[in-house]
């Protein structure tokens, strides 16, 4: 019985914590080139700096979204000046991406703020043994993996 409640309260823990990063999802970014953006859009960003020349499919994969999503992201973005999208020379069809200047600030600002949050992580849990991070790490992937395993049973209903 006591590993029942052990579940609960874990499934519990994690729903608040899901709940949270949702709402950090929602408030938008402030930069210091003066823009202010949603976290998907803060991920594009990162994507396409990590790696220009991705398209929007490829894009879409990497945030975890569709392609009918990725594309109102990438249209914005680029609305704002903050990527450039041009055509692959050896698949006309193709749309790839790139990140203009104001972009690329926007990304160097992000990276700064991902060193900070790694090494805050880094610092909390130094001391800890590695077979806990490397449990911790996929006990993530496990729950990811539930996650679409009950999405996917619930679509089918």
């Amino acid at each position: 019985m006591e590993t029942r409640s052990t579940y609960t309260d874990i499934l519990k823990l994690f729903r608040r914590v899901v709940n949270k990063y949702r709402s950090l999802e929602k408030a938008p970014i402030l930069f210091g080139t003066g823009d202010s953006l949603f976290r998907q859009e803060v991920g594009a960003i990162q994507a396409i700096g990590a790696d220009p020349g991705r398209n929007v499919s490829e894009l879409a994969h990497i945030l975890g979204v569709t392609k009918g999503t990725a594309s109102p992201i990438v249209t914005r973005l680029a609305k704002r000046g903050l990527i450039n999208k041009y055509k692959n020379l050896d698949n006309n069809k193709e749309v790839l991406l790139e990140l203009t200047v104001r972009g690329q600030s926007v990304y160097h600002e992000n990276e700064l703020s991902l060193i900070k949050l790694r090494q805050a992580l880094f610092e909390r849990y130094e001391k800890e043994n590695p077979e806990y991070l490397e449990f911790l790490k996929d006990f993530l992937v496990q729950m990811e993996e539930l996650i679409e395993e009950h999405y996917a049973e619930l679509r089918s209903q």
